[in-house]
């Protein structure tokens, strides 16, 4: 972890040296690593693919656009984007969590179509097809610190996670459910717990993103693209693994943004034709291929040379 503090040392002191164009990099890159990593508390430890996943993120962002511009202070407008994200996975996780396999990630995915349609109907509080736009005071910098701060925040809760209790019995749900709960593992609490951390990382990023770009809308929030980027990028990276989340959002988000001026619009075939590639040639992730190849190099290197006998 000490390299960890270094490398979110040397990544703090950007806005003072970099250009925009590389501050406005790295903020995309932090927003698409706690979203990948926060959708892998329940993806990748406990092993529910989550397509709603995105429905976290929109709800904050909307929640603190709305009250934000409705001139309710920050931290006031803040609190309410972790909030209503966390209390929709307490209301809507139960019913949800009881389906599994692909049919928990149809019903999730249909949480974040029924939000979208939402967005666009409600138009008098969301602004429908048009959006919101939002003004702040805060300056990017400060966005900037933020965003690093949470990106590195859920990183070292899923660190956390691998080394707790509440860890080890996601791991075993996601394993075996039923064996997990004959050893006294209570599946349905520990998935919600699993799901609200996941809605509350996603809620503030969704509003820490409002800020940066300054308008949100149902496709930008609710989107196809943001639903099933953050979840190509943790099993690109490495789902289930302590930053392979973060791997593939920082390997993705710089090859999708070189890959943009070539292919435009058809981000979602970029990302398609990455995932497919992953599960023909690293079905684990990069990160489980990096560190199986590094096991295997010190297993050469352990083992002895064999003593060459003279003729």
């Amino acid at each position: 972890m000490g390299a960890g503090a270094v490398v979110v040392a040397v990544l703090a002191v950007g806005p003072l040296l970099l250009s925009r164009y590389w501050v406005g990099f790295l903020l995309g890159v932090f927003v698409m690593v706690s979203l990948a990593t926060s959708y892998d508390i329940l993806g990748g430890f406990a092993g529910y693919l989550n397509l709603g996943h995105a429905t976290f993120f929109g709800v904050g962002a909307y929640a603190f656009t709305i009250l934000a511009g409705r001139d309710v202070a920050v931290p006031l407008a803040l609190i309410a984007a972790v909030v209503a994200p966390v209390l929709l996975a307490l209301v809507a996780g139960p019913p949800l969590l009881r389906l599994r396999g692909v049919y928990f990630a149809i019903a999730a995915f249909g949480l974040v179509v029924l939000f979208r349609v939402l967005a666009y109907n409600f138009s008098d509080l969301t602004g429908g097809a048009a959006g919101l736009t939002l003004i702040t005071a805060i300056e990017q910098r400060t966005v900037y610190w933020a965003l690093l701060a949470l990106a590195a925040a859920a990183v070292l809760i899923t660190f956390a996670l691998t080394r707790s209790r509440a860890g080890l019995a996601l791991e075993a749900i996601r394993e075996d459910e039923e064996v997990a709960e004959a050893f006294g593992v209570r599946p349905g609490i520990a998935k919600l717990a699993a799901m609200a951390l996941s809605a509350a990382i996603a809620g503030l990023t969704g509003a820490l993103y409002a800020v940066d770009v300054f308008f949100i809308g149902p496709e930008t929030v609710f989107g196809l693209t943001i639903a099933l980027t953050p979840i190509v990028m943790a099993l690109v990276g490495g789902s289930g693994v302590v930053g392979g989340p973060l791997l593939g959002a920082v390997l993705l988000f710089t090859l999708s943004e070189q890959a943009r001026a070539l292919i435009g619009e058809y981000s979602l075939l970029f990302y398609g034709v990455v995932l497919t590639l992953t599960g023909l040639f690293m079905p684990g992730g990069a990160l489980r291929l990096l560190r199986a190849r590094q096991r295997r190099a010190r297993r050469r290197r352990a083992v002895p040379a064999s003593p060459v006998r003279a003729p």
